[in-house]
C-alpha cells in the first residue's frame, strides 16, 4: 500500500517542480504549478501520517531501546525548526534541569518523532513569543515538555485534540495547514513507550505538552 500511494504522488511532485522551474515563480502558470506542488507535498505528508498511525494501531511495532545522550537528542529534535523560528522571530530554547540524568534509555527514532510532532504543532500555532523544550527528572523517570506562547487550546477540546483528524480550531487549522494526525501519532508513540502525553492549556495563552517516560536501570 505504501508503494502504491507514494509512487504516483512522487511523480506529481517531481513534474510540478520541473514546471515551476520552467514557467518561473512569478508567472501565472508558474503560480498554478507551485499550488500543485504545495498540495502534493501536503497530500504526501497526510499519506505518510496515515500509514504511521495504521502501523501503530496494528500493534506490530517493536521498540529498539538504547542509551542516548539527552542534550544531544533534544538539540537534534529542535534543529529542523531553527530557520522557521528565526523567520517568525520566535525564540526556540532548550532547558534541562541540572538534576536530570545525562542519558536516557529510549527508542531514539520514535522519541524524536514524538518531539517532531509536538514541535511542528507548536511552530504552526505560534506567531510570536517563545517555544521552550525542557527536560527534568521525576520520581519514576523523565518528563519532556514542549511549551509555546501560541493560540492555546480551549478546555473542551483538550482531549479530542489527540484523536484522528482533530484540530483545536477549524479556522486556525485551515490557516496553519494542519493534517490533524500529528498529535494522535505522538500519543500512540508515547503510550507504546509506556509513557503518557498530557496537555495543559488555556485558550489564547499557549499550550504545554508533557511527555512522561519511565526509566529503568538496565
Amino acid at each position: 500500500m505504501s508503494h502504491e500511494l507514494r509512487t504516483p504522488l512522487n511523480g506529481i511532485l517531481g513534474f510540478s517542480e520541473v514546471m515551476v522551474e520552467e514557467l518561473g515563480h512569478e508567472s501565472l502558470h508558474g503560480g498554478f504549478a507551485q499550488a500543485i506542488h504545495r498540495s502534493g507535498v501536503r497530500l504526501l505528508a497526510l499519506v505518510d501520517a496515515t500509514l504511521e498511525l495504521s502501523a501503530l494501531e496494528s500493534g506490530t511495532i517493536v521498540l529498539a531501546l538504547q542509551p542516548e545522550n539527552l542534550a544531544l537528542l533534544l538539540q537534534h529534535a529542535v534543529a529542523p525548526y531553527h530557520a522557521a523560528a528565526a523567520a517568525k522571530q520566535v525564540a526556540l530554547d532548550i532547558v534541562i534541569d541540572p538534576a536530570t540524568p545525562a542519558t536516557l534509555l529510549c527508542d531514539r527514532v520514535r522519541l524524536l518523532m514524538v518531539l517532531d510532532k509536538l514541535l511542528d504543532n507548536a511552530m504552526r500555532h505560534t506567531d510570536a513569543g517563545t517555544i521552550l523544550v525542557s527536560a527534568r527528572a521525576t520520581d519514576t523517570g523523565l518528563e519532556l515538555t514542549v511549551r509555546d506562547s501560541g493560540c492555546g487550546v480551549p478546555a473542551h477540546l483538550q482531549q479530542q485534540i489527540f484523536e484522528r483528524f482533530s484540530q483545536a480550531d477549524d479556522s486556525a487549522a485551515r490557516s496553519n495547514e494542519g493534517a490533524g494526525l500529528g498529535l494522535a501519532i505522538a500519543r500512540h508513540l508515547v503510550e507504546l513507550m509506556g509513557g503518557e502525553l498530557t496537555l495543559k492549556s488555556f485558550s489564547g495563552q499557549g499550550a504545554q505538552f508533557s511527555v512522561t517516560l519511565r526509566q529503568h536501570k538496565r
